[in-house]
């Protein structure tokens, strides 16, 4: 027995006259049709075939665009024009009796037309073999866990959908098109993308909005392909803009793999680390306040993400009170920044203008590491004279010219002091570097006319 439609639907409405031939020698012939329905606006009319000619058609329904539950049918009914014995006019026509309908997968045919409002948006379908298309315009994705398109930008008004794949009976046949999050002010986009090489908007295979409290505690869950779950070599996109108090920044990447970040598109962090080791690095100070576009790009070499990010306002010490900043290895380089604080002047700032220990220090400050403590403060104009201890490796600058630098090797006096230096009248910055170790920072300064 053959099963054939006809090659495409035809609209009717009311009574008609049906008249059809055929050849004799052939055998009986019988004839039936099925109802294509009218689906609603925003809804897929999904179409099953056997193949790709158009008469292999069995059968179609009405989807809805998210629906998940959806699947292949495992029979298909036609209305007969002469009823069976029992007088009932319909019967099963795929598959005929005895036939086995799982040995091949069906075709599933899809389209839609619909009202959209501007955005990003893509197509996901069930089963393999899949194609898209956006207003007769294919849309290119990948074949991982179904179908998953790229992104395309949607403007607002009606567009016309359609889809095809291969499914076998009762496999899923769901199929959407739907928009990726468009994230309001003040939240942030992270994209997930499978593939290091691929981080275009378009290819990213997960979207969410996150708050940036949120993202700086840690990223939101994996979202990438099942197959990806104990697999490196994926990337991870945050970006968007935050409204900063004014004030002086310091931003922080870490993963192991690699991280890029950028505020207004300017690079603030650019590094590469080792795959077997996490390693982080924190950007120079930046002076922001109001609406600034924050962007971080990871690179994950390992299969469980490490990414991190951060950012840390400078602290407001006040007028002649210290701000110390502690870097994890023997130079002062803003990559190596751990932590911050705020040290208040001694309270009889004639004996000293700076004076502390500090021992209990950051896990990340074991072995050699530096200590920088800036303030700012008042000077009557005359000739100044600083002092500090010797015997450690220290520095002293005012406004950024270098007025005492001493070293290990001084003799054994117990301090070692500047040569005269002319200081007008008004405020000058002082800033104290020096080499520590130990596991304990102190840091003593002094100065006079």
């Amino acid at each position: 027995m053959q099963l054939r439609f006809s090659d495409r639907a035809v609209q009717l409405n009311g009574d008609h006259v049906l008249s059809y031939e055929w050849n004799a020698h052939s055998g009986a012939m019988r004839a039936f049709w099925s109802q294509v329905p009218v689906c609603g606006e925003g809804q897929w009319l999904v179409q099953f075939f056997r193949n790709q000619e158009a008469f292999s058609f069995l059968g179609a329904e009405c989807h809805e665009n998210t629906n998940a539950e959806a699947a292949v049918p495992h029979t298909f009914s036609a209305q007969f024009a002469a009823s069976a014995t029992d007088g009932s006019h319909s019967s099963v026509v795929w598959p005929k009796h005895g036939q086995d309908g799982s040995k091949a997968p069906l075709l599933v045919r899809a389209s839609s037309d619909g009202k959209f409002l501007s955005g990003r948006y893509r197509f996901t379908t069930a089963g393999t073999q899949a194609r898209v298309a956006l207003d007769g315009q294919r849309v290119p994705g990948f074949a991982v866990d179904g179908f998953r398109s790229e992104s395309r930008v949607v403007s607002e008004g009606h567009h016309t959908l359609t889809a095809q794949f291969e499914a076998p009976v009762g496999s899923p046949a769901n199929l959407a098109f739907t928009s990726d999050p468009t994230c309001p002010e003040g939240k942030l986009r992270v994209e997930w993308f499978w593939e290091e090489v691929f981080t275009s908007t378009g290819d990213a295979w997960s979207v969410s909005c996150e708050n940036p409290d949120d993202l700086q505690k840690g990223l939101p869950s994996k979202g990438l392909p099942k197959f990806k779950a104990n697999h490196g070599g994926f990337s991870v996109r945050v970006a968007g803009r935050v409204n900063f108090k004014q004030g002086a920044y310091r931003f922080m990447g870490s993963t192991r793999g690699a991280v890029k970040a950028s505020v207004d598109g300017v690079s603030v962090i650019d590094f590469a680390s080792n795959a077997a080791k996490e390693e982080k690095q924190w950007s120079k100070s930046l002076t922001l306040s109001g609406l600034h576009e924050v962007r971080f790009e990871f690179n994950e070499a390992g299969p469980v993400p490490s990414a991190r990010l951060a950012w840390e306002g400078t602290p407001e010490c006040g007028k002649c009170n210290w701000l110390v900043e502690y870097f994890h290895k023997s130079d002062l380089n803003d990559a190596h920044f751990v932590s911050q604080q705020c040290i208040s002047k001694p309270d009889e700032a004639k004996s000293a203008q700076l004076d502390f220990q500090d021992t209990t220090l950051p896990v990340a400050l074991g072995g050699d590491f530096a200590m920088k403590a800036t303030t700012t403060c008042g000077f009557d104009s005359g000739n100044y004279v600083f002092t500090m201890p010797s015997g450690r490796q220290g520095r002293v600058k005012v406004d950024g010219g270098i007025l005492l630098d001493s070293g290990l090797g001084e003799d054994k006096k117990p301090e070692v002091s500047s040569s005269p230096a002319l200081i007008s009248s008004g405020d000058h910055t002082v800033i104290v570097e020096q080499h520590e170790t130990h596991g304990i920072a102190s840091a003593h300064l002094s100065w006079s006319k």
